[in-house]
């Protein structure tokens, strides 16, 4: 009887990283134009992602890439491929790693909805510092010149992204939680 226990909870865990795989699938290639930068919702995905899922969170993410990776059009602007990876903005897609970990270990260790956000904010800062790195190297553009394209404008707009997929992430684990 305890097997059958497992292997549902085991079930239900790779049914719900593939769904929320899909979900980053379909909500990153869309972009919000906003003051005529366009952003993603790849950071409000991978947050609430990562609140319901916990660590976990980063199996959805890592499909997700190799999904983009393998040439599917699921990156930002509806592009695909390993040139996306390797390309300006790729350091930023695997910064999102950082983000699902810190969010996800939050999720699962904390109970404080500041503490989920205080984390994922920290793997935000990792995603920029790796991002801004990839950037400015592959397009060659001096320090200032690359964080004013690559960061700067992204700051609010992400921090209210994480806020926004820590909330949501966290009534959808207590309706999962409740239904099960």
């Amino acid at each position: 009887m305890k097997k059958t226990g497992v292997n549902k909870k085991r079930l239900t865990g790779a049914v719900l990283t593939a769904v929320f795989s899909a979900l980053l699938c379909v909500l990153s290639p869309l972009t919000l134009p906003l003051f005529g930068v366009p952003l993603t919702l790849a950071v409000f995905a991978v947050c609430c992602i990562s609140t319901v899922l916990g660590k976990k969170g980063v199996i959805s993410l890592l499909l997700y890439i190799v999904i983009g990776a393998a040439g599917l059009p699921v990156f930002a602007a509806f592009t695909g491929g390993i040139g996306v990876l390797t390309g300006p903005t790729g350091g930023f897609i695997l910064g999102y790693i950082p983000i699902a970990l810190l969010c996800g270990y939050a999720s699962e260790k904390q109970k404080n909805i500041y503490a989920s956000v205080g984390l994922s904010l920290l793997g935000l800062l990792i995603c920029y510092i790796a991002g801004a790195g990839v950037y400015i190297y592959v397009t060659k553009t001096p320090l200032l010149q690359g964080l004013t394209a690559s960061v700067f404008p992204f700051i609010i707009p992400d921090i209210i992204k994480i806020i926004a997929g820590v909330f949501c992430g966290r009534k959808i684990k207590a309706l999962l939680q409740k239904s099960a």
